[in-house]
């Protein structure tokens, strides 16, 4: 998330996303295991934003766009050559 934040592309994904800082562990009925992570954590983010895939990759291309990226799609990649400078 901190680095979603750092490319400006977190608002999406957390206006999207379900936030969570507790997590549980559960056998039926018994709590095996919990921990809350907001104690632990030096962020501002949460620890943790459940979203879809399809919504984070949305989120880069998205933002990727907006800072001028050169994005290609569906093209074949049939050589790489690299050169003496470290120029392909």
């Amino acid at each position: 998330l901190e680095i979603l934040d750092r490319l400006g592309a977190l608002a999406p994904v957390a206006e999207h996303g379900v936030t969570w800082t507790v997590g549980r562990t559960f056998d039926m009925d018994l709590e095996l295991f919990g921990i809350d992570l907001s104690l632990k954590s030096h962020s501002i983010q949460p620890p943790f934003v459940n979203i879809q895939q399809f919504r984070v990759e949305a989120a880069l291309v998205d933002r990727a766009y907006e800072v001028g990226v050169d994005m290609r799609w569906k093209n074949t990649v049939r050589r790489v050559q690299i050169h003496a400078d470290g120029v392909s």
